[in-house]
């Protein structure tokens, strides 16, 4: 019983991963709409809502500061109805890039 605890705790820590990973993405910003709260993203539309955190290398910022041809990695959460949103979004910059959106 001691032996198979740990690996069915194992076994569900695994599965977990699984799923996580199927929910990130990479690809890049065609256009960002703050009005509307969209993001398309390598010709997907997305929603985004209130949870939506955006980091350069690690660091916080805003939303608005996106902007088309950026490259991203991203993540998605699903709705019961299939609905998809974008509740992260790191930017892959260069050091200039970074250090524009930080400093600005």
């Amino acid at each position: 019983m001691y032996i198979l605890k740990p690996l069915v705790v194992a076994s569900m820590l695994l599965w977990a991963s699984f799923s996580i990973a199927q929910n990130e993405f990479s690809g890049v910003i065609n256009s960002v709409q703050t009005e509307g709260e969209t993001i398309v993203i390598s010709d997907l539309e997305y929603k985004v809502g209130r949870e939506l955190v955006v980091f350069v290398n690690g660091r916080k910022i805003n939303f608005d500061d996106l902007e088309p041809g950026f490259n991203v990695r991203y993540t998605l959460a699903f709705n019961q109805v299939g609905g998809k949103r974008v509740i992260r979004v790191d930017l892959i910059a260069s050091a200039e890039l970074e250090n524009r959106l930080l400093n600005h």
